[in-house]
């Protein structure tokens, strides 16, 4: 729709970044995002996604986890993964 916003704050991956560009061009979507395709894994390695850099777009590099909120969040599951594993041997949660 000609004007939307989308905001991706979950994975890079689920976003395919040409339509993304192209929408932004196309039909003016206003774009926010904290997450990127191909993110680099080791903290000082360059990274320059065309998304974050595009004038359309607001982009923020993984700060929805540094809220209070996100935190506190992670530390009721880290709490309930090591009260599972500690009565159970199994943590449910687990990401493999």
């Amino acid at each position: 729709r000609q004007g939307a916003i989308f905001i991706n704050t979950a994975r890079g991956s689920v976003v395919d970044e040409e339509a993304l560009l192209q929408a932004i061009d196309d039909k003016q979507l206003r774009v926010g995002v904290d997450v990127y395709a191909g993110e680099p894994s080791e903290p000082d390695a360059e990274f320059a996604s065309p998304v974050a850099l595009h004038t359309d777009t607001v982009a923020t590099h993984h700060v929805g986890a540094s809220t209070s909120q996100a935190q506190d969040a992670v530390g009721a599951v880290l709490v309930e993964v090591i009260a599972s594993f500690s009565s159970s041997g199994t943590a449910d949660t687990m990401v493999v």
